[in-house]
């Protein structure tokens, strides 16, 4: 569901702010050969608020993965960096009442890693936090991982957010996010007699 076209799009947002207190969609959409991260021949989208590019969540598209700088992208992945003090957010909103089955993997797209923190929220409802760091990404794929997976019982509005924290401090602080959210069970609906 990404597109440059419009943001919030479909289900997913794409944004930044701190989880549990403030989330505001990134205003500008760009198409680029490898930028930020430096010339490639693959093609980055994506969202960024106006005064940085570097606080962004982008969709990576091309032929095969190639580096940009010290960042891995491969096509298919979506790209997320933080900035010193707000956390870069992927947001999804539930369209339906229903038990959801949330997966998301969050894995080091940059060859010399900082550690960052990874989360995922239910509304304001931290599910989880973890510390990635390790192994940075190299010729044969993304680096270090971190998974989260789980089945949360959410309401039509409700909203999933993925986000990476750069810990203060912003450098080599890239992070792939591949997340699947499915409607395992939906609510009864209800009608009025």
């Amino acid at each position: 569901d990404f597109s440059l076209a419009k943001n919030p799009n479909g289900a997913w947002t794409y944004g930044y702010g701190v989880l549990g207190s403030s989330f505001t969609p990134f205003d500008i959409g760009t198409r680029t050969q490898g930028a930020p991260f430096g010339s490639t021949s693959d093609t980055l989208d994506y969202w960024h608020m106006s005064s940085s590019t570097w606080l962004m969540a982008g969709l990576v598209s091309g032929a095969s993965a190639q580096w940009g700088g010290s960042v891995l992208l491969q096509p298919g992945a979506v790209v997320m960096c933080p900035e010193t003090t707000v956390q870069s957010i992927v947001r999804w909103t539930a369209s339906y009442s229903g038990t959801y089955h949330i997966q998301g993997r969050f894995s080091i797209a940059d060859a010399y890693p900082n550690s960052v923190t990874t989360l995922v929220y239910k509304g304001n409802a931290e599910l989880f936090r973890a510390s990635l760091q390790g192994q940075g990404a190299t010729s044969a794929g993304f680096g270090a991982s971190q998974l989260y997976s789980g089945d949360v019982s959410l309401n039509a509005g409700d909203t999933v957010s993925f986000a990476v924290d750069s810990n203060g401090y912003m450098a080599y602080d890239t992070t792939a996010l591949s997340a699947t959210i499915t409607l395992a069970s939906q609510a009864p609906l209800e009608f009025a007699g």
